[in-house]
């Protein structure tokens, strides 16, 4: 599981047939068929087949016993909604850091550096470079 996600997937990799066909043949009892579940669907949502891959996610979740709590969940996103209100937002508009100095997200892999940059890069002033493999020399 932990390979599938060094690297995003553009072309079906022979990998995922393996991955399936070890689904299929064998019994890895729930941990290994829940790693096996998830890395078929981070290929799958790789290749943009999201059906496939939400029905891979489901399964994994699945194999570890994980179920979710829709009137749970419910409660949290209207206590958010009651918490984060316009008047909230619009009171902190002129809060931050108004340098134009560059930022450069730097992590190890795997620790959200991705996700950062991600959010950052949805505000209209924020350019996501992506990984810049130039940086490992500074």
């Amino acid at each position: 599981n932990a390979l599938v996600h060094t690297r995003k997937f553009t072309e079906e990799p022979p990998e995922l047939e393996a991955i399936l066909i070890e689904l299929r043949d064998l019994d890895h009892g729930s941990q290994g068929a829940a790693e096996l579940h998830h890395a078929a669907g981070k290929l799958l949502n790789d290749l943009r087949r999201y059906k496939e891959a939400m029905d891979h996610f489901k399964q994994g979740n699945h194999a570890r016993g994980h179920k979710f709590d829709l009137e749970d969940y419910s409660r949290w996103v209207d206590a958010m909604i009651e918490i984060f209100t316009p008047e909230l937002v619009a009171s902190r508009a002129a809060y931050g850091n108004p340098s134009e100095v560059p930022v450069f997200v730097v992590g190890m892999p795997r620790s959200g550096t991705t996700l950062t940059e991600q959010i950052c890069a949805s505000h209209p002033d924020v350019h996501g470079a992506g990984e810049l493999s130039k940086l490992r020399r500074i």
